[in-house]
């Protein structure tokens, strides 16, 4: 049961929201739906539940962006200030100055999200399961508030203090679930990563009421988030993430053949947008090469800059592997990293990002071998790779009016990516 008791309309629970009713759904699934937990914003005494859990709405129920745990005022004091390094100076003005508002004790909102157990019931919380599972005597959690395709629960965690103890990502749905139990088994295989590149190791993960979780270590004190202004993650840096394994041809490579099944499968259920005819003609033009492509153990999945810091020696530190997989072909993350800074940036249209991003990964691609007829194969397939995932996530959300990238876009993106095998940039 989901009720605001704000609302006149006691007969009639209202809503609490589309964002914070489903984040109660990717959080408080099970305890909601068998009774044992309830949530309210600003609800009154009851006698038949106790709060175990509540948060500061901010800014606000009606626009929630954070939840920010309200047991003490040290606690919400460092869920809004730790981690500084990883924030813009705008988002950091703004948690100091709720900071020292939480230090003063005053309320940091309006609202206040609470999570109710019915008397006599156990408490079911994934946050009390972790707390108990991890051994904490105490265990709190701050979360953002988010909407977009790919939108699972992220929980910070903290101990009473308010300082990070670990970071837990939760499933919610059967794409979530993919994810989050790749992340487990790819951060499992680098165990902490290595001196050139670093990544949290994994504290615990497991199934609770039937969804997977993965709880990291938390970052080191006094990282520094890398922005599109940064320097890319030097070849060496890349490869200590995603060593070479080999070489191979496109057509015996698992992870192009494993691509090439999951777009057949998007143009079965293909829904008019467009993709199906440059998907089909780009994969025929990449199955008539017979060159061999040097093999990455894995790539990221998605190097970029907001995913990575540096630690006070300058050791790089990345997370969100997710959508990590095995055996591409080598090179891919670095294309990923320049398109994406590009398109966060004074973005000249997918074409035009594409065929920059080429140019800006030339160093990277050099120092793995590449010539530029190779590079032309990693980039047709890089291209593929991106509409596979985004005409993934738009048929999973039945269209693409929510997707970071347009079907129109992407046709022209696989359109760049066969000029380019039919002439490769460096040879132009």
């Amino acid at each position: 049961m989901i009720e605001n008791n704000l609302q006149s309309d006691k007969k009639k629970p209202a809503s609490l929201g589309f964002a914070l009713e489903r984040l109660g759904q990717q959080i408080w699934a099970a305890g909601i739906e068998d009774g044992s937990l309830r949530l309210g914003v600003n609800p009154k005494p009851d006698n038949q539940y106790m709060q175990v859990e509540s948060y500061w709405v901010i800014p606000s129920a009606k626009n929630p962006k954070f939840l920010v745990p309200d047991a003490s005022s040290k606690l919400a004091a460092g869920a809004l200030t730790s981690y500084r390094g990883l924030r813009n100076g705008t988002a950091n003005a703004a948690r100091f100055i709720l900071g020292l508002v939480a230090k003063s004790g005053l309320p940091l909102s309006r609202d206040r999200l609470v999570v109710q157990l019915r008397t006599g019931t156990a408490n079911c919380s994934p946050l009390s399961i972790l707390k108990q599972k991890m051994d904490f005597e105490q265990l709190h959690a701050a979360t953002g508030v988010r909407l977009g395709l790919n939108a699972k629960p992220t929980l910070h965690l903290f101990d009473e203090t308010g300082n990070p103890v670990g970071f837990a990502k939760m499933s919610w749905n059967n794409a979530s679930t993919t994810l989050v139990e790749n992340e487990t088994r790819v951060l499992g295989e680098l165990d902490g990563g290595s001196a050139a590149l670093r990544v949290p190791r994994v504290l615990d993960h497991g199934v609770i009421q039937g969804r997977s979780y993965l709880v990291t270590q938390p970052l080191p004190a006094g990282v520094r988030g890398l922005s599109q202004d940064d320097p890319a993650p030097t070849p060496v840096e890349l490869q200590a993430i995603a060593p070479l394994s080999g070489e191979s041809t496109l057509l015996e490579m698992k992870f192009f053949l494993g691509l090439q099944t999951k777009l057949d499968d998007l143009i079965v259920l293909d829904s008019g947008c467009g993709l199906c005819d440059p998907v089909q003609e780009l994969s025929r033009r990449l199955t008539q090469h017979d060159r061999k492509l040097p093999v990455a153990t894995r790539w990221h999945g998605d190097l970029v800059p907001w995913n990575c810091a540096r630690d006070r020696d300058g050791t790089l530190w990345c997370w969100d592997l997710e959508t990590s997989d095995d055996g591409p072909a080598a090179g891919m993350d670095i294309l990923h990293w320049h398109f994406n800074v590009r398109r966060r940036g004074k973005s000249q249209g997918a074409v035009a990002d594409f065929e920059g991003a080429v140019q800006d990964s030339r160093l990277h691609h050099r120092a793995l071998g590449l010539d530029d007829i190779a590079v032309s194969l990693v980039a047709a397939v890089y291209a593929l790779k991106l509409v596979e995932r985004a005409w993934t996530l738009a048929s999973n959300s039945s269209g693409w009016d929510r997707s970071w990238i347009s079907a129109e876009e992407l046709s022209l993106l696989l359109g760049a990516a066969r000029t380019q095998l039919d002439s490769p940039i460096g040879r132009r």
